[in-house]
């Protein structure tokens, strides 16, 4: 699926802004259909739908 090792959540609800240079190494990539059921969690989120 996403390449990660372990289960992973999305919690849209916990947003921060964090520079790139604190990521360490490339965990995976999310498929296509996760990637839209993030923005659409973020869009409600940030109450833009």
């Amino acid at each position: 699926m996403s390449g990660l090792s372990k289960v992973s959540l999305l919690k849209a609800e916990k947003i921060a802004v964090v520079h790139e240079s604190v990521f360490q190494r490339h965990l995976g990539v999310l498929p296509a259909d996760l990637i839209t059921r993030a923005h659409e969690a973020l869009k409600t989120a940030l109450l833009l739908k």
